[in-house]
């Protein structure tokens, strides 16, 4: 849960649409 939340920060900080989608999947995946 905790790097879920390291995740949620790092697409958050980036704003971008693919990136952010990218970082989702991943962090769903994990």
């Amino acid at each position: 849960m905790t790097p879920n939340s390291q995740h949620v920060g790092v697409w958050m900080e980036n704003g971008s649409g693919g990136f952010m989608s990218d970082l989702t999947f991943e962090g769903g995946l994990h």
